[in-house]
């Protein structure tokens, strides 16, 4: 499969639809996707303050170019609430006619980011642009009894 996408990059996303879309290789996809993943831990580290707030100042790079445009909905010390209303991400993929595929490679790596982030906040969301929806809902909240800043094996 690896020597087809070198081949052949024009095709990938032609490939990936074909072998992504019966579900043949979605657990490799995400695999490969994940291993060059960004270390969240190591950037919630190099920020002194682990708190939602904090997290928030994370975003911007996200929306550069309005490649998302979002509506805050709610930020204080246990929420951050906002609404994704344009995607352009969700647009590449579905231009491409591969939207699944975008909700793999794309969607799938929210929860590990706050994870990595804070283990302490949760993250819920409904529906996403990618799967059809008019936004995607994003709403993390400090669970319960976590601390809001200090985050525990994340030095402070």
């Amino acid at each position: 499969m690896v020597s087809d996408i070198i081949a052949f990059p024009e095709r990938v996303p032609e490939l990936l639809q074909a072998w992504c879309g019966p579900k043949l290789c979605r657990r490799f996809v995400v695999q490969m996707k994940f291993k060059g993943e960004p270390d969240w831990a190591a950037m919630a580290e190099a920020r002194a303050d682990h708190s939602l707030e904090s997290f928030a100042g994370t975003l911007e790079p996200w929306t550069r170019d309005g490649a998302l445009e979002m509506e805050i909905r709610q930020q204080d010390a246990e929420c951050l609430s906002f609404d994704v209303t344009r995607c352009r991400y969700a647009e590449m993929y579905r231009a491409l006619g591969i939207p699944e595929l975008g909700a793999l490679l794309s969607c799938n790596r929210d929860a590990a980011l706050i994870e990595g982030y804070h283990p302490g906040v949760q993250l819920t969301r409904s529906t996403t642009l990618m799967q059809g929806g008019s936004c995607c809902d994003f709403r993390y909240e400090l669970i319960q009894g976590s601390p809001s800043t200090n985050v525990p094996g994340v030095k402070s």
